[in-house]
């Protein structure tokens, strides 16, 4: 049986800012009472079941069926943005000067030994004592983004992690790699462990649909080698 709820809103249209989208702001200008009815509904993509969001559940109101739109949308690898300043969404390709950082995206793929320390958002420190929240950090593995040319630059810095803070030099102790559509586009050189300041990476990624990042390190434990603060750019 469905459930009829009654809810009150700014407006009809900002129903898509409040239920369907999640942490987006909206704006509105009138007060209205609608009767919807919540369903248990089920989305299916490409055939295979994938559950909605609990705390957002679809409804239906005149015969039309209303979904969340951030879920749908991210889970076929669609950023959404929203303005609120001209009240425009955007679904994947986002205004120009916009930046996304790494852990916006969701991976379309995860490699061996990686699915443990893909982000770190606490503060992740450098052998120098630098903080950063914005981190890739695979130990040792990659992640693969399907980007579908939306962006036109990564960029972020390379550098090792707090435990070789004192220590001796050590060589080589881990490099990055990026591939754009299966080719490789960036590769570092290798990273020792006593540098002085984080290794700038700057990749024209303009029409890459697929993107892997992978960190080689022999030092397969958490936050020996960090990506930080990488980001994409229009």
């Amino acid at each position: 049986m469905n459930k009829l709820s009654k809810l009150k809103y700014l407006s009809i249209g900002s129903i898509l800012g409040a239920i369907l989208f999640s942490g987006v702001g909206y704006a509105a200008t009138t007060l209205t009472s609608i009767n919807v009815a919540f369903m248990p509904l089920k989305y299916f993509f490409e055939g295979v079941e994938k559950p909605g969001p609990s705390d957002q559940q679809g409804f239906i109101y005149n015969g039309t069926t209303y979904v969340p739109l951030r879920y749908m949308a991210e889970t076929l690898n669609k950023k959404v943005g929203w303005d609120g300043k001209t009240s425009s969404i955007y679904i994947g390709k986002q205004p120009e000067g916009t930046t996304t950082y790494l852990e916006e995206l969701k991976a379309h793929t995860i490699g061996p030994g990686s699915a443990s320390g893909i982000y770190k958002r606490d503060n992740w420190e450098t052998n120098m004592g630098e903080k950063y929240v914005h981190v890739f950090d695979t130990g040792n593995g990659y992640s693969e983004y399907l980007i579908n040319g939306e962006y036109t630059k990564f960029e972020g810095y390379l550098a090792p992690g707090k435990i070789f803070a004192g220590s001796s030099k050590i060589e080589n102790i881990g490099q990055i790699i990026i591939y754009g559509d299966d080719k490789i586009i960036y590769k570092s050189s290798a990273i020792n462990s006593d540098v002085t300041s984080p290794i700038k990476i700057d990749v024209d990624v303009s029409g890459v649909l697929k993107l892997k990042i992978e960190i080689v390190t022999k030092y397969n434990i958490d936050k020996a080698v960090g990506l930080l603060d990488a980001k994409f750019t229009n």
